[in-house]
């Protein structure tokens, strides 16, 4: 039986160089900060950026003091080589670290310290399409616990993960994911019990970097698969968030609205500059009473 917490709220983020109500846009756009009110604390996310465009630091802060640093190293190549994060509440820090085989993702490990587990994964994989994920788990309270997967991936003609079918060596259990994409968006995520839906508007996105592993840049809040806030379908698709294949997705527009077996679950509202870019998004949803208003500038 899965466990559901529908708390899913997807606001991915995008900047560049200018400020969010400058119209004078020059180079790539990339997402430079955003700002906003949540349980009435203001919070701000900093991004900065290497020579190549690439995602280096993401720092979120709030005045009350949680500060959680985000930190990205790549090769000469321009690979993701690691990332490692310090969570200042509730404490803990992860580090994640990739190896290659030419220009094949080959290995990959998730060092998770946090502050009721510790949790270690190791990937290996065969092929883009192939590899074993194995967990292994100390948490604050009860026994440890290991898990071991087989994945194998669909992918369409354009890279995209069509199916992710895992499948347990443990006790044999399949479970299978499908997704399915219109005009470069991902819009449809379904399994054999749920589905979930993005409505898309046809302005320019604002997320441009890639998602990475599950950054927690709101409370309870996931950016993954270019779409932030995750946690509506957390724990219905909580696999998912383990993906690779699904860390470097970014969308061509933004999200509008979210359903799950076609009920409303969030509506993001945005004003736009004279470029088509959001600087500001008013986020509402089927479990927080009121508004998120978040104003976004761009380098």
């Amino acid at each position: 039986m899965k466990i559901r917490f529908y708390t899913l709220l997807v606001f991915g983020l995008l900047l560049v160089g200018c400020n969010g109500s400058d119209d004078s846009f020059s180079g790539d756009v990339k997402l430079k900060s955003y700002r906003y009110n949540f349980d009435f604390q203001p919070y701000s996310v900093n991004l900065t950026y290497n020579q190549a465009g690439d995602l280096i630091s993401r720092v979120v802060q709030s005045e009350d003091g949680i500060k959680n640093d985000y930190y990205y190293n790549y090769d000469d190549s321009g690979r993701l080589v690691k990332e490692d994060v310090d969570f200042s509440r509730p404490g803990g820090t992860m580090s994640i670290d990739y190896s290659y085989d030419g220009s094949e993702l080959s290995a990959m490990t998730i060092d998770e310290n946090h502050a009721y587990y510790w949790s270690d994964h190791t990937y290996d994989f065969t092929s883009d399409t192939d590899y074993t994920h194995s967990i292994f788990t100390i948490p604050d309270l009860g026994p440890d616990f290991e898990r071991n997967y087989v994945v194998d991936l669909e992918k369409d003609s354009e890279g995209r993960t069509v199916k992710f079918a895992q499948t347990s060596l443990d006790n044999g259990q399949v479970y299978v994911v499908q997704f399915e994409y219109t005009n470069g968006n991902l819009t449809k995520i379904w399994d054999d019990e749920d589905v979930f839906e993005i409505v898309y508007d046809e302005a320019n996105n604002f997320h441009t970097y890639q998602s990475n592993f599950q950054p927690e840049i709101m409370p309870n809040g996931y950016d993954y698969a270019g779409l932030i806030r995750f946690d509506a379908v957390f724990n219905v698709f909580k696999s998912l968030l383990y993906a690779p294949s699904l860390f470097t997705h970014v969308n061509m527009n933004n999200p509008v609205r979210y359903t799950v077996n076609g009920e409303w679950r969030a509506n993001f509202n945005y004003v736009y500059n004279s470029h088509n870019y959001p600087t500001k998004i008013i986020f509402n949803d089927s479990w927080t009473s009121g508004e998120i208003t978040v104003d976004l500038t761009y380098y």
